[in-house]
């Protein structure tokens, strides 16, 4: 999940992009070596022409996407029957039941 995390910095510092919808369904992990990951679905992104265009609510919307992306390692469950990794839903992984 670190390049998870390196990327959207990426996306954010060297692009000055706000994503606005970092969700599971919109990251692809591919396998290494290196591991890369694609960030998806830009439609609702924010782009800035430069850091003079930032607001403070802007910054705090990148550091809060940031967070976001942090925890998403939390939910990353390795599957012994499919011999994959995959995201968890977080009431599953919390062992909440609808």
């Amino acid at each position: 999940m670190n390049n998870a995390i390196e990327s959207i910095q990426q996306i954010h510092e060297l692009a000055l992009v706000q994503h606005l919808d970092t969700y599971t369904e919109n990251i692809l992990l591919v396998p290494g070596p290196p591991e890369r990951v694609l960030w998806t679905d830009f439609d609702i992104a924010v782009s800035f022409r430069d850091q003079s265009e930032l607001t403070a609510k802007d910054k705090e919307r990148m550091d809060f996407e940031l967070e976001i992306v942090k925890s998403l390692g939390e939910l990353l469950v390795w599957h012994p029957y499919c011999s994959s990794m995959f995201f968890m839903a977080a009431d599953k992984y919390l062992g909440r039941r609808p």
